[in-house]
């Protein structure tokens, strides 16, 4: 078993996937809060 590795500079690449994934759920989340009441009243 390896052991942990604790800091940024070990794990950047899962913080860079975290940084990614958080980016992409805001932007559909804003995407839906901004265009889905325009299809509404449409």
């Amino acid at each position: 078993m390896e052991k942990v590795k604790l800091g940024l500079r070990e794990n950047w690449q899962q913080f860079s996937l975290l940084v990614l994934i958080n980016a992409f759920v805001g932007g559909m989340v804003g995407l839906e809060r901004s265009i889905l009441p325009e299809m509404a009243e449409a």
